[in-house]
């Protein structure tokens, strides 16, 4: 990676930042996406730090009518806007994006469909968090950790929101 152990050590210590260069280097030498670096509750001059409201996956089918006032959970997050929502991972399936027990931030007004993008989707019934992937047909990928495997999309799909962040819990 060519970093100086110091250097590791004072970002491990958190006495020196973690900015966006570094995070890219780490998630580049780690293999993961620069977002798994991301702290919870990140406070900086130019951050903003928004609780976002935990909602279950079961209550995905009634977002539309929801009122966020009466929800009770929250995740401080860096950056997101009042429209955002954090759903918890609970399964294996994405786990080199988002390992179960993380969270995921929702943006439900983004719904503009990019090549390798993260959204959560209801496909054949079933919600779900994917990564995209456009390369003549639409489809997405079943396993963060084979990207060889893919589903593609050949019936009616409907687009929750696009994944702006992922929370890890610490």
């Amino acid at each position: 990676m060519g970093c100086h152990e110091q250097t590791v050590v004072k970002h491990e210590r958190k006495s020196f930042e973690l900015n966006a260069k570094w995070r890219s280097l780490y998630a580049s030498a780690l293999g993961i996406e620069e977002a798994r670096l991301l702290p919870q509750g990140f406070v900086g001059s130019k951050v903003q730090v928004l609780d976002v409201p935990i909602i279950d996956w079961n209550t995905l089918m009634k977002l539309n009518t929801l009122e966020k006032k009466s929800l009770t959970d929250f995740v401080a997050v860096p950056n997101a806007n009042s429209e955002c929502i954090a759903l918890v991972i609970d399964d294996e399936s994405m786990s080199q994006v988002s390992p179960p027990g993380s969270y995921i931030i929702l943006d439900p007004k983004n719904k503009n469909l990019e090549h390798l993008g993260h959204y959560v989707i209801k496909y054949d019934g079933t919600y779900m968090f994917r990564q995209i992937v456009m390369d003549g047909s639409i489809a997405f990928q079943t396993k963060s950790y084979d990207k060889n495997i893919k589903t593609t999309i050949n019936k009616e799909f409907e687009i929750l929101g696009r994944v702006t962040q992922i929370v890890n819990k610490i």
